[in-house]
């Protein structure tokens, strides 16, 4: 299975971005799939299209530019594994991180993207906002607009 990235532009599609077999794992590509955003070199993109055929390998997903990548306060790169990162969605603001997992799998984090609220240990249910790949840092963010502090 392969992935392509599409940037749509002023009425045109354009390949940007080409994960050939091999090079992802089809865990990762359904995890790519069920993100808002993706960033990449500095980029914030926005999900538009999530495509695919029936007996066809190549998965496509079109995005927009959204804007560039904003970086926050005690922000991470992670050299190696798969991590994924809660923040407190803050319009326009740092948003504080809350949360940090390392993960097992890509399929483990299809477990976290899945979910529209989430219970995290000391904090509460959150409900969330959305969700990114961040390729340039290595991880997934999961951002929380809604907390329901615990008793």
């Amino acid at each position: 299975m392969e992935l392509i990235y599409y940037l749509h532009d002023r009425g045109s599609y354009k390949p940007i971005y080409e994960y050939k077999k091999g090079t992802v794992s089809e865990d990762e590509i359904y995890a790519r799939q069920l993100c808002t955003f993706f960033i990449k070199n500095g980029v914030q993109y926005k999900l538009i299209c999530n495509e695919g055929t029936l007996h066809n390998s190549t998965e496509t997903l079109t995005v927009e530019r959204d804007d560039l990548a904003r970086d926050f306060y005690k922000q991470k790169t992670y050299p190696e594994g798969i991590h994924l990162e809660f923040r407190e969605y803050r319009y326009l603001q740092d948003m504080p991180l809350l949360h940090t997992e390392e993960l097992e799998s890509h399929w483990t984090a299809i477990k976290y993207l899945l979910k529209d609220i989430i219970h995290l240990p000391g904090i509460g249910e959150c409900h969330i906002d959305s969700k990114e790949i961040d390729e340039d840092r290595q991880c997934y963010v999961i951002y929380i607009s809604k907390i329901v502090k615990e008793g």
